[in-house]
């Protein structure tokens, strides 16, 4: 998937200078970004290769590979989406986009590791919420708020996501009940590259949440982040209304 991707950037021949400057700036990127993975799948593949390895480490170290390398096709294919919508080449449809099947669609693939960690995830809306945009694109910048959430709420918590409509824009509150974001953290959580005190995961990177904001951005919407009284992180997507 990033080497279509990738081909689709080098291959368009409209690209001007500064485009050519980010794709080259993209692939720096994403050198950068691999060394540490590719530096620890080595290693484990060197213990592998020892004689005399007990079977229940030897398997042990292959699904550490398995996952070390699902992380790498995840930094791929976001560094490579964030440079397409940087260089301008990435198509967003203008279609309508209803929250309830937006939000659906966003959490089905979080809900088994949801269901390990006995978290609860509900979500509520009027039905009929809706904004012009591309579900797809917008579908990629949902699921990394909840994945977020998911990742920073205790075994047992719960993540909630509101659908809302004014006359005036179309919103999306994501809560959790988590720790919260370090007040040192809230001013940069939406950085490419910003590594908050308390990261895990894919969105260690600081990555996915430096693409949510462009995706959501691109689609004449903005995205904030706070804590919530009590506890837990609060997540306010919203796309204002086009004219129709």
């Amino acid at each position: 998937m990033g080497d279509s991707e990738l081909r689709e950037l080098m291959e368009e021949d409209s690209l001007s200078p500064k485009d050519k400057k980010v794709i080259s700036e993209t692939i720096a990127d994403i050198a950068h970004q691999l060394r540490t993975p590719l530096t620890t799948i080595n290693l484990l593949v060197s213990l592998i290769q020892k004689r005399g390895l007990e079977e229940t480490k030897k398997q042990a170290y292959i699904q550490e590979i398995n996952t070390h390398l699902a992380r790498l096709d995840w930094l791929i294919t976001a560094l490579l989406r964030m440079s397409k919508i940087d260089a301008g080449t990435a198509d967003f449809k203008h279609d309508k986009v209803e929250l309830s099947d937006l939000i659906a669609q966003a959490a089905e693939p979080l809900m088994i590791q949801m269901e390990l960690h006995s978290q609860v995830f509900d979500f509520s809306s009027g039905g009929r919420e809706s904004f012009i945009g591309d579900i797809n694109w917008s579908k990629e910048a949902l699921g990394n708020i909840i994945k977020n959430c998911m990742e920073h709420t205790p075994d047992g918590g719960h993540i909630s996501v509101i659908g809302r409509e004014t006359g005036e824009y179309t919103e999306i509150e994501v809560t959790d009940t988590g720790r919260g974001i370090d007040p040192e953290d809230l001013p940069h959580i939406f950085d490419r590259y910003y590594r908050g005190k308390n990261s895990t995961g894919q969105q260690g990177a600081g990555i996915g949440l430096a693409l949510t904001k462009k995706i959501i951005n691109q689609q004449n919407g903005e995205i904030t982040a706070e804590n919530r009284e009590k506890c837990g992180a609060k997540f306010v997507i919203r796309f204002n209304k086009h004219d129709e």
